[in-house]
């Protein structure tokens, strides 16, 4: 593998984590960063690969890029100039962190899940995908040196982590012996909410109108241009969707 070597460190650099030894850097604020990294006027060696930061839905995939102040538009950017340079690399698609919107069954402003009633966006029946953060990097570090994701997606779907929010609505419910009330927004409804809520503030809505409208993370397949973690990484054992609500129960802030 060829290394990339570069100079004249801007400012950044001397926060960046010391991870060359790994043969990768992870920078840690793509958006402000990357187009420095990858411009090769900058700091240091990318031995084997470079992994950007963008761990989230797929910016190439997403179907609401007119909504998102250019969160995603500026991802898509980077990846083209990563891919022009010629710059080995992985990108890693894990949608949800657990700690996201997880904790409050998906209820914006909440901290903790509901115990009377619940927000139900749209048909309750799009599924978004949720990982937990120490497995996405697992997922990270099987996938640094291996051939097989070289200048490929890797997507994250383990099975016990993809669920639509009327099956996180009835998990819940199991767990806690209780029905709750279902109060239902439409699409419109959250659309208005949206466009109504200033930036920031509005993001939470965003993303769920991007999972749980718009099916972001699951309306595609994964095509031959592209992996799957679970099946590339059996060996990894990924805390599931109902063993966060189990966590969830006994200490509801996680």
């Amino acid at each position: 593998m060829r290394q990339l070597q570069v100079c004249k460190a801007p400012p950044f650099c001397a926060s960046l984590p010391s991870m060359l030894n790994l043969g990768m850097l992870i920078a840690r604020d793509l958006i402000c960063t990357s187009r420095e990294v990858i411009s090769m006027d900058n700091c240091m060696f990318v031995n084997q690969r470079f992994i950007p930061s963008e761990f989230g839905a797929d910016p190439d995939k997403v179907q609401t890029l007119e909504m998102d102040h250019d969160f995603y538009k500026k991802k898509a950017e980077i990846r083209r100039c990563i891919e022009k340079e010629g710059i080995p690399h992985t990108y890693i698609s894990c949608n949800f962190f657990q700690r996201y919107l997880l904790p409050s069954l998906i209820q914006p402003g909440l901290k903790t899940p509901p115990t009377d009633k619940v927000k139900i966006f749209g048909s309750g029946n799009v599924k978004a995908v949720f990982v937990k953060e120490s497995d996405v990097a697992a997922f990270t570090i099987c996938a640094i040196d291996d051939t097989r994701t070289l200048n490929k997606v890797l997507y994250l779907r383990p099975s016990g982590n993809v669920y639509s929010q009327n099956e996180l609505t009835e998990i819940w419910e199991v767990k806690i012996g209780k029905k709750l009330e279902k109060i239902h927004v439409t699409e419109e409804q959250l659309l208005k909410s949206i466009h109504e809520t200033p930036f920031p503030s509005n993001i939470d809505l965003f993303f769920i109108y991007s999972a749980f409208i718009k099916g972001d993370h699951t309306y595609f397949s994964i095509g031959s241009s592209s992996l799957d973690g679970s099946e590339l990484y059996p060996h990894v054992r990924c805390t599931t969707v109902s063993e966060c609500l189990d966590m969830l129960l006994e200490r509801p802030s996680i």
